[in-house]
């Protein structure tokens, strides 16, 4: 069963599921390691490949 591309989670929901705090995220948007769907008011939306790629970087860096 493939991942879903489609942005559906706030900042907030993704880092709860990836265990990540959102000041973390926003850090990894900044550097380039992420790039979620940006809504028309600026909002960041996250889709299940996201959420994976969060957990990635966790693990890659080794808080995880």
């Amino acid at each position: 069963m493939s991942k879903n591309t489609e942005p559906i989670y706030t900042l907030a929901i993704a880092s709860r599921l990836s265990g990540i705090p959102t000041h973390s995220i926003r850090q990894y948007i900044d550097k380039g390691l992420l790039l979620p769907f940006k809504t028309e008011t600026q909002r960041h939306l996250f889709s299940e490949i996201d959420i994976d790629r969060l957990k990635s970087i966790k693990h890659l860096i080794g808080e995880g």
